[in-house]
């Protein structure tokens, strides 16, 4: 099965994503309705240097559930918006009733170089 990765454009540059990032989560090419899913969690690779990110800020499921929509807001420290690239995330939801968390369909974005870039 071939996966759709929605493209989200540049988010914003360097040291700039202070903001919640809002991402309306798709599977299977439809909007998720998120309805009794808890726990989300981004995660969040850099494409270039192919690692993972330890993120250090906070998601939660925005209401209603049924619009599928995820708010992220970065902590002080996250790596998120700490160096221009291109990354692609998922954020993952433990189902209603508990087990194994589920991921949504794979996002690209970019982040600028920011001021004073050469």
């Amino acid at each position: 099965m071939t996966e759709t990765v929605a493209w989200l454009g540049e988010l914003g540059a360097v040291g700039g994503i202070l903001r919640p990032l809002y991402l309306t989560l798709q599977r299977l090419g439809a909007t998720w309705d998120l309805t009794g899913y808890t726990a989300p969690q981004l995660r969040v690779w850099d494409l270039l240097t192919n690692t993972v990110l330890t993120l250090t800020g906070t998601a939660a499921i925005a209401s209603p559930a049924t619009s599928g929509v995820v708010s992220y807001t970065p902590g002080t420290a996250d790596p998120i918006y700490a160096a221009a690239g291109i990354y692609e995330g998922r954020v993952w939801l433990t189902p209603p009733g508990g087990g194994a968390k589920e991921p949504s369909a794979r996002f690209r974005y970019s982040i600028g170089p920011g001021p004073g870039a050469a």
